[in-house]
């Protein structure tokens, strides 16, 4: 028998779907005082302060701190200032990028987009570095296509020892990838007619069991939704991979497992 909202610990984390809730619910509550913003914008923006206030300090938003929140209406203060921090700083950034061709890509701000139901491709690439930009078009214009892995090696779209990849320096992590030997217990593709797709993917560990820097690359994507590409092995003498082509990133805390939704023919990103 299933728990009522009430009796399920209150110490246990929040899930995926409650974390958009209380998201949703702040974003009502406050959407008077940020007129720039949809509510769904909006909340995009507070589910990201929330993370990364309690990531910070090494914390997590829990069950009863989403009880508790649903049950009022108030915007908690330190939630608030981190939600104005970021805006004041992207908007610093934005204003600054036309004077300064030398900034490099772990210093930008990532996009505020305007829609944040369907997203499009181009509009994910906003602030991203030259290179960046160059290396995420390639897995559009290859969407689908079979590509051996000197081509994926030698253009530095992925390293042979690791599955998410993140260049040195990169705030973002740049494509994942899957392997006929995979160890990890990742799940079956769905495709759709469009050529739009979904899979979870599971977390890196280190050798010694340890957790994976490159997971936390990963979140930083799904925060600020930039795509990464998908590959996954095909055959492997000679090592040749199917380009599943641009992915928004979703992590899923209460499953311990990412999300990716894979962008249509079009470069439409169905991610609600």
């Amino acid at each position: 028998m299933n728990k009522k909202f009430d009796e399920i610990d209150r110490d246990k984390p929040a899930t995926f779907k409650q974390s958009w809730a209380v998201a949703y619910h702040f974003a009502k509550l406050i959407s008077n005082k940020y007129p720039d913003f949809s509510e769904k914008k909006l909340a995009n923006l507070i589910k990201g302060s929330i993370f990364y206030f309690h990531k910070e300090r090494d914390e997590i938003l829990t069950h009863g701190m989403v009880q508790d929140y649903l049950e009022n209406k108030i915007f908690p203060k330190p939630y608030k200032i981190h939600l104005n921090q970021f805006l004041k700083q992207n908007k610093l950034i934005l204003e600054d990028k036309g004077n300064n061709e030398e900034n490099t890509q772990h210093d930008l701000s990532p996009p505020i987009l305007s829609n944040t139901s369907n997203l499009y491709f181009d509009e994910c690439l906003k602030n991203l570095s030259a290179d960046h930009i160059e290396k995420l078009r390639w897995f559009k214009d290859k969407k689908h296509q079979i590509v051996s892995w000197t081509e994926i090696h030698k253009n530095g779209l992925a390293i042979i020892p690791k599955g998410i990849y993140k260049p040195s320096g990169w705030r973002f992590a740049l494509s994942a990838k899957t392997t006929l030997a995979e160890i990890y217990d990742d799940g079956e593709i769905v495709l759709e007619d469009d050529l739009s797709w979904e899979v979870d993917y599971c977390p890196e560990s280190q050798k010694d069991g340890s957790y994976a820097y490159t997971n936390d690359a990963l979140k930083e994507c799904d925060f600020s939704k930039i795509p990464i590409g998908y590959l996954v092995q095909v055959n492997k003498k000679p090592s040749v991979y199917r380009v599943m082509g641009p992915a928004i990133v979703q992590y899923k805390s209460e499953e311990d497992m990412f999300r990716f939704i894979g962008s249509s023919r079009e470069g439409i990103f169905k991610i609600f």
